[in-house]
């Protein structure tokens, strides 16, 4: 038995021990990412396109490049009237059409741009000299933010 020790005990490598426990933790590690990913899949901000959409929106609306400010609320808070200095002053309107059932960007010379789609109710309010939107879908899911515009100043 000592010769056994003598010459094994210093020897490098891994025991059977140390073996085993770097197995489980590998497998610890596999079983969380097995679990993850479908997880990550379902996840309902990342993968569902009306929630792409709503961001992409707002994105539009608030870039510096679209100098879009904001007139006035009409239509009882369905519709919000909008502007771009950069375009000498042109009026856009953001509303709902019942026929789509989308929302969408229109000019005052006519033309559109759907912007999100499967509305069912849109409302704009004045809070605190921001706009706050709220969008309710069809399937019964909502969206709300205050859209970070400046008012129009007469």
């Amino acid at each position: 038995m000592r010769n056994y020790t003598r010459i094994y005990k210093h020897r490098p490598g891994f025991t059977l021990i140390e073996a085993c426990i770097g197995l489980i933790i590998i497998g610890f590690i596999i079983m969380i990412v097995d679990f993850a990913i479908p997880t990550i899949k379902k996840h309902p901000t990342l993968n569902n396109p009306i929630n792409l959409t709503w961001q992409n929106m707002i994105w539009s609306l608030e870039e510096t490049n679209n100098a879009f400010k904001w007139i006035e609320i009409i239509d009882g808070g369905k519709s919000l009237k909008l502007t771009r200095s950069v375009s000498s002053r042109k009026e856009y309107v953001l509303k709902m059409t019942k026929s789509t059932n989308a929302l969408y960007l229109s000019g005052e010379n006519g033309g559109y741009m759907p912007i999100v789609f499967n509305v069912k109710q849109v409302m704009f309010q004045e809070r605190q000299h921001r706009i706050w939107i709220k969008v309710v879908y069809k399937d019964g899911g909502s969206n709300e933010a205050y859209l970070l515009l400046e008012k129009q100043r007469p």
